[in-house]
């Protein structure tokens, strides 16, 4: 689901910019999830990292007149990871170290050494060398509230102001459903809404009775029955089984509107 670039891109919308339409679906490309890197230098040595993000995306825009490039990872989570700053920090740091690799082996292969110092021949990363940032966003597809960590200092055991301003932090991005207000779903524009309306209020009957009534009636006139109740198989496919409610039974529910 997450892979479609139409509902990754209205994820991060809402994220990043609230809903506005700022980051388009033809800006997006696939990137390979693998996270493969040899954070000790680029000669090559030492064992190997792996890991495997569940979705991997480059974006290219244009900013202040110039093209800016962003990578952004989608974690999908059907329940709270109380290790979630570590995960994510993990995936970043890997990708951050990509890029390092990847920039050292351009410039071996270019052999654009001339005018750079020994430091930046050892490094293969330049002065004037940029990284691009790395945003990696959890969507949990689940109705309980997130009530784990949402920094990596959070995680700490020390209390000492001295010691945890030399502990770099790291903020988790989050969208969970249990945590959105009413409002907050309207800033999606795909199905990604109806998902997440559904996970939201699938253990509050009287609250799904009203969303149902009025957001999901509204969001229907927009796009009608048709798309919606097939939007509907596919959230249903995706995620809303596995939180009890069936596919038939929420088609009942739409049917009846």
């Amino acid at each position: 689901m997450m892979g479609q670039r139409d509902i990754f891109a209205d994820a991060f919308n809402f994220y990043l910019y609230g809903g506005r339409q700022v980051l388009h679906p033809e800006q997006l490309n696939e990137l390979d999830s693998t996270e493969l890197s040899y954070p000790f230098g680029a000669d090559g040595r030492g064992e190997p990292v792996q890991k495997y993000r569940d979705v991997l995306k480059s974006a290219v825009f244009m900013e202040n007149g110039k093209a800016a490039y962003l990578l952004l990872g989608i974690e999908n989570q059907t329940s709270v990871h109380y290790a979630a700053p570590v995960k994510n920090l993990l995936y970043d740091a890997l990708q951050y170290a990509r890029q390092v690799e990847l920039t050292a082996k351009r410039h071996r292969e270019s052999g654009d050494h001339k005018g750079h110092g020994g430091s930046e021949f050892l490094s293969g990363f330049y002065q004037e060398d940029k990284l691009f940032p790395v945003i990696t966003l959890i969507l949990l597809f689940s109705p309980d509230e997130w009530d784990g960590p949402r920094t990596l200092r959070e995680m700490m055991e020390a209390e000492e102001p001295e010691i945890l301003s030399m502990v770099p932090d790291y903020r988790v991005h989050l969208v969970a459903p249990g945590n959105l207000l009413p409002e907050e779903l309207k800033r999606f524009h795909t199905s990604l809404r109806n998902v997440l309306g559904f996970i939201k209020y699938s253990k509050d009957r009287e609250g799904m009775k009203t969303w149902l009534s009025r957001d999901a009636a509204e969001y229907m006139q927009l796009q009608g029955v048709q798309n919606l109740i097939k939007n509907l198989h596919f959230t249903a496919e995706q995620a809303i089984n596995a939180l009890g409610i069936s596919e038939a039974d929420g088609e009942k529910i739409f049917m009846k509107l």
